[in-house]
């Protein structure tokens, strides 16, 4: 059996692996929905959404892989081959070689299949501390899925980083309720309080 690995871009940049059975976990999570991303070689991507929330435990969320389809377009299987090098590589905490095969990917892709690939780059680029170069990333997914979720509290959450506060609200705006973390109301509280501005620093704190 080939292991999985498991991707909560929001919990960690970094994925868990499932054990032989296909079981994982995740602990310490914020109440709120998460996107989750199930990959392994030779398979496609399986993604689904868990609601955490400690009132209501939901029930164990399960997700199917389906082998990767024959393609006869080299193209499409040099990328699938680039995304498989690249999630090796992102498991091993090379960040910066992850980003060169998920961007080596992204050049023979076309299309909505583009959208993943760009957000991984981001969560890579995270790691290697440029977050300046996230957000122009993920400018890109938002440009063509504005009101994509996942992107959103990445973006949110880099700006806040970045201490481009008004910046953040904006995108943060465009946020659900139920996907909004609330260590970014924090975080960007003491933001405001470290800027002197002690009533925009209340307000979120409250």
């Amino acid at each position: 059996r080939t292991a999985s690995r498991v991707s909560m871009l929001f919990a960690s940049p970094e994925p868990v692996e499932a054990d032989k059975h296909g079981k994982w976990s995740v602990l310490g999570l914020a109440a709120a929905s998460w996107t989750v991303t199930i990959e392994a070689p030779g398979f496609e991507p399986g993604r689904s959404v868990a609601r955490v929330d400690e009132q209501n435990p939901q029930p164990a969320l399960k997700i199917t892989l389906h082998a990767a389809s024959e393609d006869s377009d080299p193209r499409a299987a040099e990328a699938r081959a680039a995304l498989d090098r690249a999630a090796l590589l992102f498991q091993e905490k090379k960040a910066t070689e992850a980003r060169r095969e998920y961007e080596s990917a992204l050049a023979l892709l076309e299309g909505p299949g583009r959208l993943p690939v760009l957000k991984r780059i981001a969560v890579c680029q995270m790691l290697e501390a440029n977050d300046a170069g996230a957000v122009e990333t993920l400018k890109l997914v938002l440009a063509e899925t504005p009101d994509d979720a996942e992107a959103l509290r990445l973006i949110v959450d880099r700006l806040i980083v970045l201490r481009r506060d008004a910046e953040a609200q904006e995108y943060m705006a465009r946020l659900p309720a139920e996907n909004l973390d609330p260590n970014t109301l924090l975080n960007l509280g003491i933001n405001a309080y470290n800027a002197n501005l002690l009533d925009e620093a209340m307000a979120k704190f409250n």
